[in-house]
């Protein structure tokens, strides 16, 4: 292959998969589940249990002065189905502790 050739095809990929396990069961009906994803967040220990807590942050700006905010922090992400190349319209149930592939595409939410 040419320099040129696979430097666009790098270029032109903005999808990033990770390998994930499912946090909780998937609810019957729905599109979306709980992942841990151990290559964001490495530093898990003991069992797999989703929490979601608010951390105080506290910033000192030169123009703005102090400013503190109070975000949501969680050890999880939701993950919504796409689909698959076989055309299947509703998702698997998965269930807690399977692994999963999941796909970002260009750094969005979802």
């Amino acid at each position: 292959m040419s320099d040129k050739l696979e430097s666009q095809s790098k270029q032109g990929n903005n999808l990033t998969v990770y390998v994930g396990i499912v946090a909780n069961d998937k609810i019957s009906g729905s599109r979306e589940i709980q992942v841990y994803l151990q290559e964001l967040l490495p530093f898990l220990q003991k069992e797999l249990d989703p929490k979601e807590q608010q951390v105080e942050v506290s910033l000192n700006n030169e123009k703005q002065g102090n400013t503190s905010s109070t975000p949501k922090q969680t050890n999880v992400i939701k993950a919504v189905y796409m689909g698959d190349e076989c055309n299947k319209t509703y998702p698997p149930d998965v269930v807690k502790g399977e692994q999963v592939y999941v796909y970002n595409y260009t750094n969005t939410d979802t």
